[in-house]
């Protein structure tokens, strides 16, 4: 399977592992997020939009699939 298929089939999977990341990554994020908003005083819907327009931001969206894919090369998720 190759790489896009591959990233499709973990957004799509609903494994007890794959919920997991998600609530971990999200949780992480939205810390981020709630310390950037206190820090530069502004709304937390503004301080998402600004974090996640940075490059690095954008590297931190990606980490729940990077996880999963990871996951998914060692054998603990299925990739079917």
């Amino acid at each position: 399977m190759g790489t896009p298929e591959l990233i499709k089939c973990l957004e799509e999977s609903d494994y007890k592992v794959t919920r997991d990341v998600d609530y971990w990554i999200d949780s992480i994020l939205g810390c981020f997020i709630t310390e950037f908003s206190i820090d530069t005083f502004v709304p937390y819907s503004e301080a998402e939009c600004r974090i996640f327009k940075d490059p690095r931001g954008k590297y931190l969206k990606s980490l729940k699939t990077w996880i999963k894919m990871l996951l998914c090369e060692k054998g603990v998720i299925p990739s079917n």
